[in-house]
């Protein structure tokens, strides 16, 4: 088939699949919940930011707060619940409050301190879209000399659903956008040369899990949409340039596998960000990274990380200097942080697939090709990283992706051209950029690069043999001068902070009450969950084959250092005591070493799937199942953000 043939017609089945994938959707929770417990969509008006405790959260209404939604389908009648209360101290005299349906008064009530709902039904309209559903309170009252707010009552939810329609009727732009990134998409992995049955399998895939986020919450209305398109054009896009480009590069056309890992981590690029882009997403940290962004960009670089007892930890800076340039054209920071790091983390995921077949792979063996392309695919779905992206944790995820970055080219690419040696220094210099970055990005991955990457020198030296002595030695320089570019462009400005760092031991109730079995059991535990149980069982089959294998390449090296360097850290931070009010940091501290090597983990699963692909039936539906598994928990994970 012609190529714009089959474009064409994957465009336009990618339509249909994202249409009827929103309706059913959409038919599935068509209600429009806002819970007062994150930041409101543009279209609430009138309200003062949520305030969330450990028992409850609500917002204060100014005089008149009103929801305008633009886009909602009035064919049939809607009938909406305003859940609140007066919340007035016994000082203040109570007040009286209306709701109000396009500016008709449907409800009036004498809220108390007791939370009620107010229910009121917009009638059928057919020839009007959108609603206004408006809150006026009277009168309103200010709470304290230091605070002028108006406030006028407290708002714990509003939940709009429709009635009397057994198909509920889709609104407009939702349904155009849904349909649009499909098609998008469609388009772009028929350029990308993938054959047709892939194609629409890719697609579908895609057009059901965006119809997830599309539909939820007030994600159907206001300007969410427009960044959804937006993304999915620029996305799919980057997917087929940089497709292109590797075939061009290479003067011939990528390996199906490879083709797939590429277009897999953008898509999955793609579902990242409209996940944490989604207006029911809390905010977390984000804002404050955007804040330290904006600082860095002032001028100000040098910034700690307050802990208990007075205790800091310099916050290292990269990620700020990286994502600076790209301000002037994103005035949203916030946004711009999140797609900066997400682009960092499935760019650097794509690079276990080279990885992969750089080590394992030899022309005649098409098995480990398929083992670098369920690495890639395993690498978007471990639980870890959804937490970590999720609470904003975003100097962390960057530097882990460096990290993985620095390990790739430490073992795909450097010492692969003995006989240029212009070319060897250009891939040492290479590497200890890329590290040098790394370490500036957090200090927990400063601390876990270099024991991996010390750990890896050791074992291209001992286990790589004479052919791998000159990597090892390569990476040790690497190592030693980027962590000297580290610490004297950034580090060395905190000696004050290293003295305070005594304070962590032996405040409150020792931690060592926990016996050390049960601490370790504590370490296990977190790592099943921050992995996932299904990645471990494959990755335990693929660490059979590794072992039993007896290869001595650059990618079996690292894998034992990343083993090394998580028993090393397992163990130290199950021996060391720190006090009662540092037991936290430690279990968060064990999560970060998952967090940093579960790329090992995932390529060994890889190994174990494509190794049970090939065999009798039974062990290739045990693989399938595997990854199918793995793939529901990623998933799960995944609508937690916008959920």
């Amino acid at each position: 088939m012609n190529v714009l043939v089959r474009a064409a017609v994957a465009a336009v089945i990618g339509a249909a699949a994202g249409a009827i994938s929103f309706v059913g959707a959409f038919a599935l929770h068509p209600q429009l919940t806002l819970d007062m417990d994150r930041d409101l969509p543009r279209f609430a008006f009138g309200f003062y930011p949520p305030e969330v405790s450990n028992v409850e959260s609500f917002a204060w209404t100014s005089a008149r707060a009103q929801l305008n939604i633009v886009d909602l389908n009035r064919r049939s009648a809607w009938r909406c619940g305003v859940t609140l209360r007066g919340g007035r101290p016994v000082s203040v005299p109570p007040g009286s409050v209306q709701i109000a349906v396009d500016g008709v008064v449907a409800a009036s009530a004498a809220p108390t301190n007791e939370y009620q709902t107010i229910d009121v039904v917009a009638p059928a309209n057919p020839g009007k879209r959108g609603l206004n559903l408006a809150i006026a309170t009277e009168p309103t009252f200010v709470p304290a000399a230091g605070d002028s707010r108006a406030l006028g009552v407290q708002v714990d939810r509003i939940q709009c659903s429709p009635e009397g329609s057994a198909i509920p009727v889709t609104p407009r732009r939702a349904l155009i956008a849904a349909t649009m990134t499909a098609a998008v998409f469609g388009l772009g992995f028929a350029l990308t040369g993938v054959s047709l049955h892939s194609v629409v399998a890719a697609v579908l895939v895609v057009a059901v899990l965006q119809a997830i986020p599309l539909s939820a919450g007030s994600g159907a209305y206001g300007p969410y949409l427009d960044r959804v398109v937006t993304l999915s054009e620029w996305i799919a896009a980057g997917m087929v340039v940089i497709i292109q480009a590797l075939d061009w590069v290479r003067r011939e056309r990528l390996r199906p596998e490879a083709r797939f890992a590429v277009a897999f981590s953008c898509a999955g690029l793609f579902l990242y960000s409209v996940g944490l882009l989604h207006p029911q997403k809390l905010v977390i940290d984000a804002v404050f990274h955007a804040h330290r962004l904006q600082w860095v960009m002032d001028g100000r670089y040098f910034f700690t990380q307050p802990m208990p007892n007075g205790v800091e930890f310099p916050y290292a800076i990269a990620l700020y200097v990286a994502a600076a340039p790209w301000t002037a054209v994103a005035r949203d920071h916030v946004a711009l942080l999140r797609l900066f790091v997400c682009t960092a983390q499935l760019s650097a995921g794509t690079l276990l697939y080279w990885m992969v077949v750089r080590n394992w792979t030899d022309r005649a063996n098409s098995a480990d090709r398929l083992a670098g392309a369920i690495a890639v695919a395993l690498f978007s779905v471990v639980p870890m990283p959804f937490v970590v992206l999720g609470n904003a944790n975003l100097t962390n995820a960057f530097g882990q992706a460096m990290a993985l970055a620095a390990v790739a080219i430490a073992t795909a690419w450097l010492g692969t051209a003995s006989r240029a040696p212009g070319r060897y220094v250009l891939q040492a210099v290479v590497l200890t950029v890329v590290v040098s970055i790394a370490l500036l990005s957090h200090v927990s991955t400063f601390a876990l690069l270099m024991t991996t990457m010390s750990f890896m020198a050791a074992a291209y030296w001992t286990i790589g043999g004479r052919a791998l002595r000159p990597a090892a030695l390569t990476i040790v320089a690497a190592a030693l001068v980027a962590m000297a570019a580290a610490v004297l462009l950034y580090y060395a400005h905190f000696g004050d902070v290293y003295r305070n760092l005594s304070r962590a031991s032996g405040s409150g109730a020792s931690a060592a009450a926990m016996p050390f079995v049960l601490r370790l059991a504590r370490a296990l535990r977190l790592g099943v969950g921050d992995v996932g149980a299904p990645i471990l069982l494959l990755a335990a089959a693929g660490a059979w084959q590794t072992v039993t294998a007896r290869t001595r390449d650059r990618l079996t090296c690292a894998l034992a250092a990343y083993a090394a360097t998580w028993v090393v850290f397992v163990l130290f931070s199950t021996i060391v005591s720190v006090g009662a009010d540092f037991d936290r940091y430690t279990v968060e501290f064990l999560s970060r070493v998952d967090y940093g090597l579960y790329p090992a983990v995932v390529v060994l699963a890889g190994r174990g799937a494509a190794w049970a692909w090939r065999r009798r039936m039974a062990w290739r539906l045990a693989a399938a199942a595997g990854v199918a598994a793995a793939f529901v928990l990623g998933l799960r994970q995944w609508m937690n953000w916008f959920s």
